[in-house]
């Protein structure tokens, strides 16, 4: 169907993600991770995480040292 977008499971987020499945589920229970419902599974959109991770950046200092 054109127009929607792929949704990913919990397990495939966390693999994205790099975190546990349970790091997932609290975001997602938090409201800090946008999801779909889909009966009693959680999806989550690719456009969602790319904006969770956006908003999760630190910016540098200036003279911070790497």
């Amino acid at each position: 169907m054109a127009g929607i977008e792929t949704l990913l499971t919990v397990a495939e987020t966390a693999q994205r993600l790099h975190v546990s499945s349970s790091m997932i589920y609290a975001l997602a229970a938090n409201r800090r991770l946008a999801h779909v419902r889909v009966g009693t599974c959680l999806r989550f959109r690719e456009s969602d995480l790319a904006e969770f991770v956006q908003g999760q950046v630190v910016a540098a200092q200036p003279g911070d040292v790497a």
